[in-house]
C-alpha cells in the first residue's frame, strides 16, 4: 500500500516535470484537494461526460505544453 502511494507520487512529480508545470499542491494545501477533482474531471471528459465543464476547465487552465526533455528547464 505505502509503496504504491510513493510510486504514484513519483509518477505525478515526473509528469509535472515533463509538462513543465508546478504541481498544484506545491504552493498550498487547497491544491491537494483540487488535484483529485481535476483528475476525476479529466477522466470523465475523456469518457465524453461533462463536456461543457471539461471545456471550460481546459480553456481556463490553458493548453498543455510538452517540453523536450533533452533541453534544460527554462526559468
Amino acid at each position: 500500500g505505502l509503496g504504491l502511494f510513493a510510486l504514484g507520487g513519483t509518477a505525478v512529480l515526473l509528469g509535472h516535470y515533463y509538462e513543465g508545470r508546478r504541481a498544484a499542491c506545491a504552493g498550498d494545501a487547497v491544491g491537494v484537494l483540487v488535484g483529485p477533482m481535476f483528475v476525476a474531471l479529466e477522466m470523465l471528459g475523456a469518457c465524453g461526460l461533462l463536456r461543457r465543464l471539461h471545456g471550460e476547465v481546459e480553456r481556463r487552465a490553458g493548453p498543455t505544453t510538452l517540453r523536450d526533455l533533452a533541453q534544460p528547464l527554462a526559468r
